[in-house]
């Protein structure tokens, strides 16, 4: 458990030259009923679908922080804190 409240860390991130591109296929369709019998009822539907596949993200400071420290060895961690 550390007892730092405020830290500040500087650090490089870069991009990944084995990244591939993520791709989406989606479907969507809809409709709208106005009925003549009911004035200003208006009533919608829309359905839509997306299937995303190879989903790019990225993780925050925090993120690569911990998982740098959980895979560390006690000896990577020497002499990068303060």
């Amino acid at each position: 458990m550390s007892n730092v409240v405020n830290a500040t860390a500087i650090g490089t991130t870069s991009g990944n030259p084995d990244l591939h591109s993520e791709t989406a296929f989606s479907k969507t369709f809809g409709g709208t009923l106005r009925p003549r019998w009911v004035p200003k009822l208006i009533l919608t539907v829309d359905y839509i679908d997306i299937a995303l596949k190879d989903a790019i993200s990225s993780l925050t400071d925090t993120q690569r922080l911990k998982s740098q420290i959980a895979t560390a060895s006690p000896n990577d961690l020497s002499g990068h804190w303060a």
